[in-house]
């Protein structure tokens, strides 16, 4: 089985472009944080974002999270009312995501690499 392949350093990248539609909270939060991650297809990004896009946030009132796909790369945007939350939802996003790719590694097509780009 293939491992996801990212460096630690290209966790975060800067999308302004990624609106954060599910905020509930008056006004903008705080803290942003923005993925951009390629995948091999834009049917793979499909895959993983239609997956993931059933869990809500536990908290949307203090963090908000929208998903998108161009071409290749799936786009994901994190805003939160404070860095506590943002890490908290970041980080059981990202065992989610790196599940739901290793289940595509293993089950889908015969190879699946991503890459996160900064």
């Amino acid at each position: 089985m293939a491992s996801v392949a990212a460096p630690p350093e290209a966790l975060l990248s800067h999308l302004k472009d990624v609106p954060a539609t599910d905020a509930q909270t008056p006004g903008s939060p705080d803290l942003t944080c923005n993925l951009q991650i390629e995948y091999p297809t834009e049917e793979h990004a499909r895959i993983i974002m239609t997956t993931l896009s059933v869990d809500a946030e536990l908290q949307p009132d203090k963090v908000a999270r929208s998903m998108t796909v161009e071409g290749q790369h799936l786009l994901i945007s994190f805003r939160a009312t404070e860095a506590r939350y943002l890490r908290a939802s970041l980080s059981a996003f990202m065992d989610m995501l790196v599940l739901a790719t290793r289940t595509i590694e293993e089950f889908g097509p015969p190879t699946i690499c991503t890459s996160v780009k900064v």
